[in-house]
Formats: structure tokens, sequence, C-alpha cells
């Protein structure tokens, strides 16, 4: 009796024992990481990849923004270079105009007889056609170079842009020489020149800003 008692006990414990190994979760072992601890370094390092990409992105228009009003400031200081030799603002209009200050949008036409008016050439290096009656007597009848214009200042279809490659360029003439430009109607100007658009204006000879787009900067350069 005693005997059969002694089994039994030892058979329970042993099952007993058994059941607990079974269900007893493993152990993970020292130095390993689960899925999730890896999903979220690897979250974090395309986290930090991002936020570096963004600084460098904000760097590299920091610099951009820098060059492109660099560029503005050699044509306004062309443009009036150009005025204190000949008398009067590069005429690159459908009209001169002398009772108001002009606006006008390189884009829509004036953008080559402007850098033909500042260069004393051709887009190209080529020189100016007629001294008497074509482009160089039109333009810049000395043929002199107020400023240069590069590669990168034109697009394919030989349309002057930014830095940005921005075509919408604005050149604006104290043409009235009261030293003001004012009574400029257009829309969305950049915050620095946003009182031209009044009676009382800003004091300045030559304005030349491109409105930024698809989240890039305003370039201006005031003279």
């Amino acid at each position: 009796m005693i005997s059969t008692r002694i089994f039994a006990l030892v058979f329970t414990l042993f099952f007993t024992g058994c059941k607990k190994e079974e269900n007893k979760t493993p152990e993970t072992p020292k130095g390993a990481t689960t899925d999730n601890e890896a999903t979220k370094r690897d979250n974090e390092a395309k986290e930090m990849k991002r936020v570096v990409e963004q600084a460098e992105l904000r760097i590299k228009v920091q610099r951009l923004t820098s060059i492109g009003q660099t560029t503005f400031q050699q044509w306004c200081a062309g443009v009036t270079r150009y005025k204190s030799v000949y008398g009067f603002y590069p005429n690159i209009g459908t009209a001169y105009t002398t009772t108001a200050d002009s606006l006008h949008k390189l884009e829509a036409g004036p953008g080559i007889p402007f850098v033909k008016a500042l260069y004393g050439k051709n887009p190209t290096g080529t020189p100016l056609s007629g001294a008497a009656t074509g482009d160089r007597a039109k333009y810049n009848r000395n043929a002199e170079e107020f400023c240069s214009f590069s590669n990168d200042n034109l697009d394919n279809s030989g349309i002057l842009i930014d830095v940005f490659g921005n075509s919408k360029i604005r050149v604006i003439f104290d043409t009235d020489g009261n030293g003001r430009i004012k009574n400029i109607s257009e829309p969305d100007l950049p915050k620095e020149i946003a009182a031209i658009s009044t009676a009382e204006g800003i004091p300045a000879r030559v304005i030349i800003y491109t409105k930024g787009e698809n989240g890039m900067p305003d370039i201006v350069a005031i003279q």
C-alpha cells in the first residue's frame, strides 16, 4: 500500500513538472533583440535620415538664394551703369514712358532685349546686328557690356531664369525719374517690396525680383 502511494506521488510530481515545462515561455537569449525593437531602431534611423536630408536641403536653398540675389544685384548695377552712360533706362518694352514707373515681365518678351541691352551682344555672344537701325541701335548703340550673362541664366528655350529655374522675372525701372518706385500694379508682390503698389512707393531706381514658386523663396534685388 505504501509503495502504491509513493508511486502515485512520484507520478503526480513528475507529470506536473512536465506540464510546467511545456507551458513555460522560452526566455529571450541575452543580447538578442525582438522584432519590435528592430522595427523601432529602423524607424528611428529613417527619421534621422529625413531630418538630415531636410537640413541639407535648407542649406542648399539658402546658398542658391544668396547666389540668385547676387546675380540680380549685378543686373541692377548693370542697369544703373546703362542709365549713367545713355541717360535713360533700357528700352525693352513696347513703348518707353517717362510719366510713370515701368514693369517688364521678362518671360513675356523683353527677356532677350534685356540681355542685349546690358550684355551688348546676343545671348550667344555674337555681335548685335545693325549699328544704324538694328538691335544695336535699339538696345545698346555702343555695344558696351554693362554686365554678363551665362548659360545658367537661360533655359533650353533661351528664356531668362533665376537660380531656381523660375522664368517669371520682373524688372522695374524708375522711368519717371523721381527716385521712388510706386503705383506698380502687380499681384502677389514679395513682402520686401509690397509698398511699390502704393502711391508712396519705396526709394529705388531699379528692382529685379522673382516670386518664389513650388516652395522656393522670393529673390529680390533693389538699387
